[in-house]
């Protein structure tokens, strides 16, 4: 993953979206996903999930980014 793909700026807004996302294991799957890029097979391993799981998941976690972008004017 290379500096230009994902700019530090761009990084920051990332994590300061995630980190208002206020269920824990939510906010470690987006961590997982987005900051550290992993594989969905490797998110459910390390989050003890099946990988079906992951993306139900995964679904309501970015009902909480649309919601937090939603309150803050974004979208």
């Amino acid at each position: 993953i290379s500096y230009i793909e994902h700019p530090p700026v761009m990084t920051e807004e990332i994590a300061a979206v995630i980190a208002e996302v206020p269920d824990a294991s939510l906010r470690a799957l987006l961590v997982r996903r987005y900051m550290n890029f992993e594989k969905w097979e490797v998110i459910a391993v390390c989050l003890n999930y099946s990988r079906r799981q992951v993306t139900r998941r995964h679904g309501q976690a970015l009902k909480e980014v649309s919601r937090i972008l939603a309150e803050q004017d974004v979208l």
